[in-house]
């Protein structure tokens, strides 16, 4: 089945029918102090949970909301024994950066703080009056300081990946630069050493020749005597039994 509605036809059906609902669930919230006051604990509670969102969308002035809670009827008839004047304490401390430190100093001097509150109470409200700020302003210049943060924190994550690879590379280049020194330098030191052999002059072998040519004449000469001598000697002896005979 093909639809012959509009685009978008839909969407702007649904937004108005959460807007009606919307505008149902704010005018059931009762603004009458009259009938406020009546209500049981429980009921107190069910209309404070849904008068606390209106005051955070500010359909409902916090100023109005608080005339009725700081109203010493509101807590006339809730009993000391059950929990749910604490309850309606710790509903109302969780909300108080939404209020003005004024406004926090109304709540703190009602009957229902007073009879409900505790110690960690007043540290909420100590803390919520120190500062000047209202707590709305608070809350836009908290959210500005953490975007900001989280953008310088994402830069600075840039900038260390992209400087992690160039630190990565440095010791490579300069491993290969020295390398490349290294093999200059010990190729110079070759040719100059092949440049002082060639330049220095050579040994003449001429003396060590010459005295080996020496002692072969020396030894010639040794035997050209002994055999000179040898007839001498065979002389000598042949005398020497012809004269013992």
């Amino acid at each position: 089945i093909i639809s012959r509605r509009p685009k978008g036809a839909n969407a702007k059906a649904r937004a108005l029918a959460m807007a009606k609902d919307s505008d149902v669930a704010e005018s059931a919230v009762s603004r009458d102090l009259q009938k406020i006051v009546r209500l049981d604990g429980p009921a107190k509670i069910n209309w404070m949970c849904k008068a606390i969102p209106l005051v955070r969308k500010r359909s409902l002035h916090p100023s109005a909301f608080l005339d009725i809670v700081a109203n010493a009827r509101f807590a006339a008839n809730l009993d000391d024994v059950m929990p749910w004047g604490t309850q309606m304490i710790s509903m109302l401390r969780r909300e108080l950066e939404d209020f003005q430190p004024q406004q926090v100093n109304q709540l703190q001097q009602s009957s229902l703080w007073s009879r409900f509150a505790d110690s960690d109470d007043e540290a909420a409200v100590a803390k919520a009056t120190s500062s000047a700020v209202p707590g709305r302003a608070a809350a836009f210049k908290a959210a500005a300081k953490a975007n900001k943060e989280k953008v310088d924190g994402k830069e600075r994550a840039r900038s260390s990946s992209s400087g992690a690879p160039r630190r990565e590379r440095e010791p490579s280049t300069s491993s290969s630069s020295s390398s490349s020194k290294r093999k200059k330098a010990s190729a110079k030191a070759s040719v100059a050493q092949a440049e002082t052999a060639e330049s220095k002059p050579k040994k003449p072998r001429s003396s060590s020749s010459s005295s080996s040519s020496s002692s072969e004449k020396r030894k010639e000469a040794g035997e050209k005597k002994a055999e000179d001598k040898a007839p001498d000697i065979e002389q000598e002896k042949e005398r020497e039994g012809e004269a013992q005979a």
